[in-house]
């Protein structure tokens, strides 16, 4: 059964069909914070509403249970992308790695949090893996097979696949051992000390290597058996595409021959006096009594990223890439250690870690004190190029630079990065912005298309009142027509039935005029025809009427008369006439 506050916090929810993006990140930052701090255990849906000031039913609603919710959270929430990372060496990338990290951890305050819990759902240790603990070893194995692709690294290297477990691994147990979390100073040197050297790199930072070919030399001597001696190839530093065009040594018994490569400057004395000096030599010399000393004169890559502070005491983390020459080797040689064993050919001392620990702090105390006096926001816009340019005129006006011979080429500022969840904070209001020029540009679009749908309305409207109207007078044109065709109908039936009147009269006339001249023409004929049969004597008479009969008669082919018949009438026609 629900509570009395449950139902109130419903009623607000319930308004709210849908979680925008925005409330659901703030949603699943909260969850995170509450599970490094109390753990999965203690993590609740009231403390999460609580903390958010969202109703625990939105919770349920949207995501059901509190295993759900804590899914959704590591799968939402951006993290730092060290995949992004890529400063052209590896000591560079892993060092880089190790600036991401702060002192608190969270990543690994967060994994402790849910480990028990993980154990007992797979589904919560699948979303684990998969958002906490897959992207960093994915990235940090893309280092190293970067590493092997340059020759950083030997391929055949067993160290190698074990670089994410180091890293991961030390930060994970350094604060079950030590009871303090790994933050930058100490993954450096962990990283100096245990994976370096565990891949074949030395601690120091790269500087010019000098290979010893493997292969056999002979040197005539009349007096001496040949002697053919074999070194095993070695490198005197990690990067191997430097360590090409460096001198290389070949030996013989009691005498040593180097060969320099152009952008090496070999400076040789021989008990106290400067024998040999310039770059790209090639000479003899005795071991005892030789003194070497090799200065790099190429242009070098110094990678570099560090934190720093902004104005409004926000941390970033810069990263930066210097490129320098040494001008002047003879300078160089009298204020650095550049001289190297004669037999082997390795430096004596470290004089590119020197020349690195004095660029790197140069170039950061300049960095620091660029964005001690800049804004976040500032920084974030326009501090490359401030920082660029604070860290070059810092590096040029540093004395210590010319003097040891060291000129600065070029100075490259790769990226000014804040923390994720300042980052993230400062993304928002952008977003928030693109979101309301976007809702702004649909309502406009809205209204202009209601606007256009008046438009046309009113032009439908118009178009059938301008109809009716026509219709209208259509309708009073079409009764007029039919009026005046009725009325001309009407005067032409008039006229026609008067004309017919009078030729009906005028027929009339005519025939009664006509009845009246055949009836007397009749009566005269008659009267004639009457006079003229009266005069006529009766047999007369009877043959007319016979012959009128006969006339009338149907046509006699053939008439047979009896005697009989004949004897009566010859006897009638033998009889006098009676008298008058």
């Amino acid at each position: 059964m629900s509570s009395p506050g449950s139902a109130q916090e419903s009623a607000p929810a319930s308004r709210r069909s849908k979680i925008t993006p925005e409330r659901a990140q703030e949603l699943y930052t909260a969850v995170l914070d509450l599970l490094r701090e109390s753990g999965y255990a203690s993590l609740t849906m009231e403390g999460v509403a609580a903390r958010t000031r969202c109703g625990k039913s939105t919770l349920y609603r949207q995501w059901g249970s509190k295993p759900e919710l804590v899914m959704a959270a590591l799968h939402g929430t951006s993290r730092t992308q060290l995949s992004t990372i890529d400063t052209g060496s590896l000591r560079g990338d892993l060092f880089a790695v190790a600036a991401t990290f702060d002192g608190t951890d969270r990543d690994t305050a967060l994994m402790n949090a849910l480990t028990h819990a993980a154990l007992q759902s797979p589904e919560l240790l699948s979303a684990m893996r998969e958002t906490l603990i897959a992207p960093s070893v994915a990235a940090i194995d893309a280092m190293v097979r970067r590493a092997v692709e340059r020759g950083e690294v030997a391929p055949d290297n067993p160290a190698a696949p074990y670089v994410a477990a180091q890293l991961l691994g030390i930060m994970r147990a350094r604060p079950l051992l030590l009871g303090r979390h790994s933050g930058e100073g100490f993954l450096v040197r962990f990283i100096e000390c245990a994976v370096l050297p565990a891949l074949g790199l030395p601690a120091s930072p790269p500087a010019p290597l000098s290979l010893i070919h493997h292969r056999p030399a002979t040197f005539p001597l009349p007096l001496f058996v040949h002697l053919t001696i074999c070194r095993t190839p070695r490198y005197r530093h990690s990067d191997e595409k430097e360590g090409a065009d460096m001198a290389d040594i070949t030996r013989r018994f009691g005498w040593r021959h180097l060969r320099s490569a152009p952008t090496a400057h070999i400076r040789h004395h021989r008990r106290g006096r400067l024998t040999h000096d310039g770059p790209g030599l090639s000479f003899w010399y005795r071991s005892l009594s030789a003194a070497l000393s090799e200065v790099p004169v190429n242009d070098r890559e110094l990678a570099m990223a560090f934190h720093a502070r902004t104005a409004d005491f926000q941390d970033v983390t810069v990263q930066a890439t210097v490129t320098y020459r040494i001008s002047d080797p003879a300078q160089a040689a009298a204020r650095l250690d550049f001289s190297v064993d004669p037999d082997t050919g390795v430096w004596r001392g470290a004089p590119l870690e020197q020349i690195a620990t004095l660029l790197t702090e140069t170039a950061q105390q300049h960095t620091l004190d660029v964005l001690a006096r800049t804004p976040l926001a500032a920084a974030l816009t326009d501090g490359v190029t401030s920082v660029r340019a604070g860290v070059a005129t810092g590096l040029a006006a540093e004395p210590r630079l010319p003097a040891t011979g060291i000129e600065v080429v070029t100075v490259r500022v790769v990226a000014i990065r804040p923390e994720a969840e300042v980052e993230r904070a400062l993304r928002t209001p952008a977003r928030e912005q693109i979101q309301q020029e976007a809702d702004r540009a649909t309502y406009e679009r809205r209204a202009v298309a209601v606007e256009r749908e008046r438009a046309i309305a009113e032009n439908e409207l118009a178009s059938q009142i301008e109809l009716a109207r026509r219709e209208e007078q259509l309708v009073d044109q079409r009764g007029t027509n039919a009026r005046r065709e009725a009325e001309e109908k009407s005067v032409a039936d008039g006229i026609r039935a008067e004309a017919e009147a009078a030729r009906t009269v005028r027929l009339a006339r005519a025939e009664a005029e006509a009845a009246r001249d055949t009836g007397a023409a009749r009566a005269e004929a008659q009267a004639a025809w009457l006079r003229a049969h009266a005069e006529v004597d009766a047999g007369t008479l009877h043959a007319l009427a016979a012959n009128r009969l006969a006339e009338n008669l149907p046509r006699i082919d053939s008439l047979t008369l009896s005697p009989d018949v004949l004897t009566g009438l010859l006897a009638t026609l033998g009889k006098p006439r009676a008298a008058a």
